[in-house]
């Protein structure tokens, strides 16, 4: 398994490429799907989301009509159809996507499933808004913008909450693993560094 981050222009937000078996997923599709394909020679089946704000699925629309499976919160495809919620509407672009015609994997807190011989478990981690999931894959954990090195995710935007955000940063806590963090912004991190020098653990 090898993972690749490639960083979009928009808001600077982390598109990750997992690639295991010569095919690849890619968790938050904010870079083209056609840059990606020629520049790393990639063979794409399947897109993960973190969560539903328009940087994180900002050229999710290159996607489409590709024959990948979509793997979603069932708010985070609320989400996609509304332009408040996913925070399009603040940058004047009222963006909303249709999934109609894709496969689409509704995912939830505890949910495991397989693509390429990779093994993924989805867990729930709400605050920046009530569709937050991280990914563990391995001894990885793409953590969206729940959690960043040294900070957490904004919880002043539509479905944030402070209260989740709170739960969910006790829950990293007690994770016994020392998962390296991949973040939806910035650079990566591991759980122990942030058990200790991130502020909002104490």
């Amino acid at each position: 398994m090898k993972i690749l981050k490639v960083v979009s222009e928009f808001l600077e937000t982390n598109c990750y490429i997992i690639t295991n078996n010569e095919k690849a997923i890619v968790i938050d599709p904010c870079v083209d799907y056609n840059v990606l394909v020629k520049k790393y020679n990639l063979s794409i089946d399947a897109v993960l989301l973190t969560h539903g704000h328009i940087d994180h699925f900002y050229k999710i629309k290159s996607f489409l009509n590709k024959g990948i499976t979509f793997y979603l919160h069932k708010e985070t495809i609320i989400k996609l159809n509304d332009a408040y919620k996913n925070c399009s509407i603040f940058i004047g672009d009222k963006t909303t996507v249709d999934l109609t015609n894709e496969k689409v994997i509704k995912i939830h807190d505890s949910f495991v499933f397989t693509i390429n011989d990779l093994t993924i478990k989805v867990i729930a981690t709400p605050g920046h808004t009530n569709d937050s999931v991280s990914f563990i894959i391995e001894n990885n954990l793409f953590s969206g913008d729940s959690l960043f090195r040294e900070s957490i995710g904004r919880v002043d935007l539509p479905t944030s909450n402070h209260l989740m955000m709170n739960r969910t940063i006790k829950n990293f806590k007690i994770m016994k693993i020392n998962y390296k963090i991949y973040p939806g912004h910035g650079e990566e991190t591991d759980l122990d560094y942030e058990k200790i020098n991130n502020n909002y653990f104490r």
